[in-house]
C-alpha cells in the first residue's frame, strides 16, 4: 500500500477528507492489481457473517446523487444546450444526458452496499454474497469474465497485503471493491470506488461489524 510521510503537526482529519484520502489510496492500487496474491499477509480474517453500521458508514444515496449531479452538470455544460421553456434542447443528432432520477435508480440497484455480507471459502473461492443475494466467487490472483446488467466486464482479484480487492472492468466504467479488517475495532471495512461516464467519480466507505 502507499506509504504517506507524518506531517509536522498532528491534525484532525475531517470524515470526508478520511474518505478521500482512502479512495485515492485504493484507485492507486489499481496499477499493481495485476500483482495482486493469493494469500493475505496477515491472518486477519474477513470471512464471516457481517451487519452494516449505517452511522458509522458514508452516506451512500448522498454521495450517489452528489457524484451524478457534478457529472450532469458537467455533461449539459460540455454540449451546451439552449433551453426552451423548461426542457434543454440538446444540438441535432445528439441524445441529451439521462435524467438523473433515472440514473440514479439504476446505479443504486447495483452498487448500494448490502445492508448484510456472508464472506466465506469454498474450494479455493472466495465467497460474497449481499442481503442473502447468490453469492459471487473470486480466485484470488486470478482474472475473470462475466456479464451482468452493467455489461461485460473484466474481474481481477486477490490479496495486497491484509486487503482483499476486487477490480472490475467495463466499458467507459472502473470499479475498486476492497475488504479489510480495522484492527482497531474488528470491524470489517469495505471501500467502493469507481470512475465511470455516468458518475465521473464515487468513493463510498462502509463499516461492519460481526453479526450476533
Amino acid at each position: 500500500m502507499i506509504k504517506f510521510s507524518p506531517l509536522r503537526r498532528a491534525r484532525r482529519l475531517h470524515p470526508g477528507s478520511v474518505t478521500a484520502l482512502l479512495a485515492s489510496v485504493l484507485l492507486g492500487a489499481l496499477a499493481a492489481c495485476s500483482h495482486l496474491s493469493e494469500t493475505p499477509s496477515h491472518a486477519a480474517s474477513i470471512t464471516g457473517d457481517w451487519v452494516l453500521e449505517p452511522a458509522n458508514s458514508d452516506d451512500f444515496d448522498a454521495l450517489l446523487r452528489q457524484a451524478i449531479d457534478t457529472q450532469d452538470k458537467k455533461l449539459r455544460k460540455r454540449m451546451r444546450m439552449p433551453s426552451v421553456g423548461d426542457h434543454d434542447v440538446p444540438p441535432l443528432g445528439m441524445l441529451p444526458p439521462e435524467e438523473p432520477e433515472r440514473v440514479h435508480d439504476r446505479l443504486a440497484e447495483d452498487l448500494r452496499p448490502g445492508n448484510t455480507l456472508k464472506i466465506s471459502w469454498l474450494e479455493g473461492t472466495l465467497q460474497i454474497s449481499a442481503d442473502g443475494e447468490p453469492a459471487r466467487s473470486f480466485v484470488p490472483g486470478h482474472s475473470a469474465s462475466r456479464i451482468d446488467v452493467t455489461g461485460a466486464g473484466q474481474i481481477t482479484s486477490g490479496w495486497d497485503g491484509d486487503h482483499f480487492q476486487v477490480r472490475t472492468k467495463y466499458s467507459g466504467e472502473l470499479r475498486l471493491q476492497s475488504f479489510a479488517i480495522d484492527a482497531a475495532s474488528g470491524r470489517l471495512i469495505v471501500t467502493l470506488s469507481v470512475k465511470s461516464d455516468a458518475l465521473n467519480k464515487l468513493d463510498v466507505i462502509s463499516r461492519y461489524h460481526r453479526a450476533g
